[in-house]
Order: structure tokens, then sequence, then C-alpha cells
């Protein structure tokens, strides 16, 4: 009897920890700082590519706030990614080392 393979213990995990995230996620609220940022990056994104073109620099400004939008959005949903990757690591860190407790060493070779 052999031990099981520590990579097929990773396979189903996933959407656990994905609703360990939206659990975390309705208790703490999302930082503001990430979607301040966001809006900014959207925003300087906008004023440069008008800037380069040589036009007013504020010509549309329906395109400013959704370029905020898009990019508070964006900040966000990169901060929740972030996360889930790192409860992800966490958990499959954790389960690589407990497999290695439990594996399956031949005869004469020291654990």
């Amino acid at each position: 009897s052999s031990a099981p393979c520590p990579w097929s213990l990773l396979g189903s995990h996933f959407h656990q920890a994905t609703r360990a995230v939206k659990e975390l996620a309705k208790t703490e609220r999302m930082p503001f700082n990430h979607a301040l940022f966001g809006a900014t990056v959207g925003l300087a994104t906008t004023i440069f590519a008008n800037a380069i073109r040589k036009v007013p620099v504020l010509r549309k400004p329906w395109e400013h706030a959704l370029a905020m939008g898009i990019g508070a959005v964006g900040a966000n949903a990169l901060y929740k990614w972030e996360q889930e990757q790192l409860l992800l690591f966490h958990e499959n860190n954790q389960k690589l080392k407990d497999a290695g407790k439990n594996a399956f060493y031949p005869a004469g070779v020291a654990k």
C-alpha cells in the first residue's frame, strides 16, 4: 500500500478557497485604497491618451468616468484574486507538508 500522490490532494480545493474568500469579503470591507488607486490609474490613462493625441485633455468627460470605474473595479478584482491565491497557497502548502509526513519510504531510506 502506497501513500497517495501529494499532487492529487490539490484537486478540488479551489471551490473551498473561493467560498472562504467570499466569506472574508462579506465580513471585511475591501480596502478603499485599491479602488482609489485603480480610479486614479484610469483617469491618468485617459488624460495621457488625450494629451498624446493633442486634443483637449478633458474632451469627453464620460470617458474619464468610465475609465475610473473600470480601474476601480479592476483594482478590487486584483486584490480579491491576490487574497484568494494567498489562501490557496497556504492551504496547498499545508496539505503538501501533511502528505510528506505520511509518505511511503522504502526500506533502508531514513525519514
